[in-house]
């Protein structure tokens, strides 16, 4: 019996000894309290490396008793050696702290770095080994560039990008070319979900103002790129990312005032990391504008929400972000003719668009702020409503499957006034009045759409040294209802106000699937 008790006693402790500890913990930005993502860990002795992922966190396992050294760096931080001494089986929590300096360099608007992190969130966004050009841009240039303008004018710096305003200051309706290709061309997503309007192909920013204070980087990609989302990427891609994790409570007010009688408001608050797991952050933001154009006026209004919960392997996220926006309508720009000050051409011109009177002395005395569009309420309003769940699963320590779902709600109207117009156009007769048939009239008119668009993003990822592989794919559908009132008409004769004249609905699904594949070969360079 005693000898059983004794060799229960040494299998006991031989059991303890050959258990082994893990050093878990959180990587954190000491300048700005954000978590370092993607950061490189190195512990001695063993010469063990970790990255951290996309919240900050590492692990080192199977380590035996003894003393160890922590030691790691990212672009422009950091980490002051750090010591650990590890006796018996444990887990040892230890968060990591970077001493990070700000990199902003005004002549060279471009922060380019490999963030190993991102390429877990999101399986299209380009590494320093992905074969094509791009540009990151980081929270902190954003930061720094961004006052009022919209995000095709913070990026205008950017190569083979030009960007346009109808207001001509930057803020209302704006949009962007890359490499000449129009912004049908251009695939826009955030957080790694389509941004591009399903029917048109385009951006409309306006819808959106502000989006810069929530972004924590942004990725141009010049030519096809890593999209998956098709032909709308022939041109190029931008890729925003809002997914940041600030560890410390904050709140901040910005204030910005310009040209124009340019303002904005801006408010953000963050609860920071709670119970190392959950974090909160909020924006409202509003942004006004006279416009360098006559009447070209901005009043727009966003928000931002966004939920996280977090640990060593699992990810979700919850974001909620949206706009209102009220502009008056400046389409149409300003004729070359008035740019030149050329009376005969301006004369012209007036002739050629059958200009009556009081446009053509509009025309003659704006100059180059001129603006076709006088009536008062020539204007566009539309709210627009975005819904995003992100969850991230650490599947094994190289593979991991990400899947999201999305939900975004549109609704508005812009209002124009029409002038000449003929009732058939509207499927209308002709009015008749005792010997007289009126064929048109001046009027108002509305033109209103409701749309819903929804989907899912799939991804599964797997990165082993100098090997990465992709496999995703999504699918996504969008129901879009069309329809038109006139408001008011001059000569209405029998017709009522507020009359409906078209209605149209258009549903559109797509999907799409990849694989792709990469293989740093070292000593080259050359990526296959």
């Amino acid at each position: 019996m005693r000898k059983m008790i004794i060799a229960g006693f040494l299998l006991a402790n031989l059991s303890a000894i050959s258990q082994k500890a893990s050093i878990v913990g959180i990587a954190i930005d000491s300048l700005n309290n954000h978590v370092m993502k993607g950061a490189e860990l190195v512990l001695q002795p063993g010469y063990q490396i970790q990255y951290t992922d996309s919240n900050g966190y590492f692990t080192f396992s199977n380590l035996s008793n003894g003393s160890y050294e922590i030691s790691g760096s990212h672009l422009g931080c950091i980490v002051t050696t750090q010591n650990i001494t590890i006796i018996g089986q444990e887990i040892i929590q230890k968060n990591v702290n970077f001493v990070c300096h700000e990199i902003i360099d005004t002549t060279i608007p471009i922060l380019s770095s490999e963030t190993l992190s991102e390429v877990i969130i999101e399986a299209t966004r380009a590494t320093s080994i992905t074969p094509m050009t791009y540009n990151d841009l980081s929270k902190q240039y954003i930061e720094h560039i961004n006052t009022s303008q919209d995000i095709p004018q913070l990026l205008r710096y950017t190569p083979s990008l030009v960007a346009t305003s109808d207001a001509g200051n930057g803020v209302g309706y704006t949009g962007l070319w890359i490499r000449g290709s129009d912004p049908s061309r251009i695939n826009v997503t955030i957080n790694g979900i389509p941004l591009n309007d399903p029917e048109s192909q385009q951006v409309f920013w306006v819808n959106t103002p502000d989006l810069a204070s929530s972004a924590s980087n942004i990725q141009i990609q010049r030519g096809i790129g890593t999209s998956a989302n098709g032909a709308a990427s022939f041109g190029g891609n931008i890729k925003i990312e809002t997914r940041d994790v600030r560890t410390s409570p904050y709140a901040e007010i910005k204030n910005s005032f310009g040209s124009f009688n340019t303002m904005r408001n801006t408010i953000n608050v963050g609860t920071g990391l709670i119970h190392q797991k959950f974090v909160f952050e909020g924006r409202l933001s509003r942004i006004v504008s006279d416009g360098y154009i006559d009447r070209a006026t901005s009043d727009l209004k966003s928000y931002f929400l966004e939920g996280n919960y977090m640990d060593r392997k699992t990810t979700i996220k919850m974001s909620m972000f949206g706009g209102r926006e009220k502009t008056y309508q400046s389409w149409n720009g300003t004729p070359v003719s008035v740019l030149q000050n050329n009376q005969d051409s301006i004369f012209q011109f007036a002739a050629r668009n059958y200009l009556d009177d009081a446009q053509l002395s509009n025309l003659l005395n704006s100059g180059r702020t001129y603006n076709f569009y006088e009536y008062e309420n020539q204007s566009d309003n539309y709210g627009q409503d975005h819904y995003q769940l992100h969850i991230s699963r650490e599947m094994t320590s190289n593979l991991r499957f990400n899947l999201s779902g999305h939900y975004t709600h549109g609704e508005g109207y812009y209002e124009e006034f029409k002038a000449f117009q003929d009732y058939n156009s509207y499927g209308l007769d002709h009015i008749v009045t005792g010997n007289d048939t009126v064929t048109t009239t001046d009027l108002v008119r509305k033109r209103w759409l409701k749309n819903d668009y929804y989907g899912l993003v799939a991804s599964l990822n797997y990165r082993r040294n100098a090997f990465e592989s992709s496999l995703g794919g999504a699918f996504n559908e969008y129901i879009g209802n069309h329809y038109g009132e006139i408001i008011w008409m001059q000569f209405a004769g029998p017709y009522e106000n507020n009359l409906e004249y078209y209605r149209g609905r258009s549903v559109k699904h797509d999907g799409n699937i990849y694989w792709r594949n990469s293989y740093l070969i070292q000593k080259t360079g050359i990526v296959c």
